[in-house]
């Protein structure tokens, strides 16, 4: 019993190993993939199109993600004023000011897209 036990344990401790160097390379590069897989399973479970992963990043399915991440951005205030530089450009008026906002997106994997917010949260 004790030989059967130490054979699972090894056997599933190799298959972590050989996933961890198979796939580690692109679950960490985002840092903590904690946070991005809540993110992802929030979406998958919600009818939601854009998810928030911090106050700075949101993540969306690959199919549509620019048309859900400019209708959110949008919802908050903020105007699209086009894609520049790899970025979506928008801007919001308050009172006599403007603050403009730049997303860019990474593409985490073939079906979620990761969308960083420059410079930092839509609460601006």
């Amino acid at each position: 019993m004790k030989n059967k036990l130490l054979i699972l344990c090894v056997v599933i401790a190799l298959i972590l190993a050989a996933l961890y160097f198979i796939f580690g390379s692109a679950i960490f590069r985002e840092g903590n993939p904690i946070p991005i897989f809540r993110g992802i399973i929030n979406l998958l479970l919600s009818n939601n199109n854009v998810v928030p992963i911090d106050s700075a990043r949101y993540i969306t399915k690959t199919d549509g993600g620019a048309d859900s991440i400019i209708s959110f951005i949008e919802s908050k205030g903020f105007k699209y004023r086009g894609q520049y530089n790899g970025g979506y450009v928008f801007q919001k008026q308050n009172n006599s000011m403007t603050s403009t906002i730049s997303i860019s997106d990474t593409q985490y994997s073939k079906y979620f897209t990761i969308w960083k917010t420059i410079p930092g949260s839509l609460s601006e």
